[in-house]
């Protein structure tokens, strides 16, 4: 067994609850809106924070872990790779300067021509970057704060094949994947946040959480490996309308996929995008469409409200009660 495999591979515990269903590594995603406030710039949600690192502690294997950890005593059994966003430390200032979440590979012939476009994006470009690691600071912190060994990991700029739209064509995500094996092979769990990056030549974009979900939970290099995907969101999943502004709209609490179209087979849900005047990175329309490619290489997923108990469950590997479970279904 080689060395990622030691650091991944699957050990159950004899003392767990018999619905405890993952081991090995599960990856993470906590939205920006909960760990921030959106609505105001540059500003944590430190009790959200808390919550998020004190349900990880627990449920984290003990070889990542401080020798003066003041954590739980009592270990889980799970790797963690975690993916946050950026909410107030990134969202305001892309929303300023113009940048945005891109999806496709940039032209050829995508080339800003104008001086003064060009460097109002490079400008857009560095100011964002510089919000996002201060919050990318401040998680780690809290982490090391409660005894938890972990990296902070900038995919943009830092690994100049990776672009905005998260394409592999130059070996950016490889590299990035590397770059993930290599702590967790260390014992170290990686933290890696939504990022501004280069798009083209000399414009510039923004690599969102969701997207970072997908190209790293898809790479064949984790295939078997990664046992779920678990989005922390600040609603408890998807619902039949938005819940922020239809006080009676219902949870969907299973979303199945075709096996053969990879298509959403579940009729009356909704996934807007989002509402908030500072987002550029598509809210739960792009979250769910990154949850699909997910779950089309066998990983299930759930998407569940950080601080709830079905957040708490679902970090732990223990079947949620509510939320919403994407599962890839098989027809005849």
């Amino acid at each position: 067994m080689n060395a990622v495999a030691k650091c991944i591979h699957t050990v159950r515990l004899s003392s767990v609850d018999e619905n405890f269903i993952v081991d090995g590594v599960l990856l993470s995603v906590v939205g920006g809106s909960s760990i921030t406030d959106k609505t105001s710039f540059e500003t944590l949600n430190r009790d959200a924070l808390q919550w998020f690192v004190k349900a990880i502690a627990s449920s984290l294997h003990e070889r990542f872990k401080t020798l003066s950890s003041t954590s739980d005593k009592e270990n889980g059994n799970v790797s963690f790779i975690i993916i946050h966003g950026a909410g107030s430390f990134g969202h305001h200032i892309a929303k300023e300067y113009g940048l945005r979440g891109q999806e496709d590979r940039p032209a050829s012939t995508n080339s800003l021509s104008d001086a003064s476009v060009i460097k109002r994006k490079m400008t857009g470009l560095a100011k964002t970057r510089s919000s996002v690691k201060k919050l990318n600071g401040a998680v780690v912190e809290m982490f090391l704060d409660a005894g938890i060994n972990c990296v902070g990991i900038s995919p943009c700029i830092n690994i100049p094949q990776l672009q905005a739209h998260g394409g592999n064509e130059q070996g950016g995500v490889d590299i990035l994947v590397s770059s993930i094996q290599a702590a967790l092979d260390a014992n170290l769990i990686p933290i890696i946040h939504g990022d501004a990056g280069l798009y083209g030549k000399n414009d510039a974009g923004i690599l969102g959480g969701d997207t970072l979900v997908e190209i790293i939970a898809c790479h064949k290099s984790w295939e078997k490996k990664i046992s779920k995907t678990v989005f922390l969101t600040d609603v408890n999943g998807v619902y039949s309308e938005d819940p922020k502004r239809c006080p009676n709209a219902t949870l969907v609490n299973n979303i199945e996929v075709d096996s053969s179209s990879g298509k959403i087979v579940t009729k009356n849900y909704n996934a807007s995008a989002s509402t908030h005047k500072h987002d550029v990175t598509g809210g739960l329309a792009t979250k769910l469409k990154s949850a699909v490619k997910v779950v089309k290489v066998g990983i299930n997923v759930n998407i569940c409200q950080c601080c709830s108990e079905d957040a708490e469950k679902a970090l732990k590997g223990i079947n949620m009660e509510g939320g919403t479970n994407i599962r890839l279904i098989q027809n005849e």
